[in-house]
């Protein structure tokens, strides 16, 4: 994941993603923050997390899920089924302060 100045091509910042999912290749979403909370970055990966970083810094949104990710696989959305499978390969959307995503 890369942030780059959109006059100059200049890189801004670079987060490596850890873990077996890939990023979504088909976007991002951006959360303008709150006053209280600077913008986020928001997307999901193929193995069912949804990620928050900061849009300045491309560090790990604090305050969001375990280190800015959360797992979508809990017991709740998988319904018992451990083996399905989850993953989130378009961008969420943001509504207020509301991250609507699809699987």
């Amino acid at each position: 994941m890369a942030a780059l100045d959109a006059t100059t091509g200049k890189e801004i910042w670079v987060r490596d993603i850890p873990g077996p999912g890939q990023p979504s290749l088909r976007g991002v979403e951006y959360w303008p923050g709150d006053g209280q909370i600077g913008p986020r970055i928001v997307f999901g990966t193929r193995d069912g997390r949804l990620i928050a970083l900061d849009a300045a810094t491309g560090a790990w949104a604090a305050g969001f899920g375990y280190n800015g990710v959360v797992d979508m696989k809990t017991a709740d959305v998988m319904n018992d089924m451990p083996t399905a499978q989850l993953g989130l390969t378009t961008p969420p959307i943001v509504y207020r302060n509301l991250i609507i995503t699809g699987s």
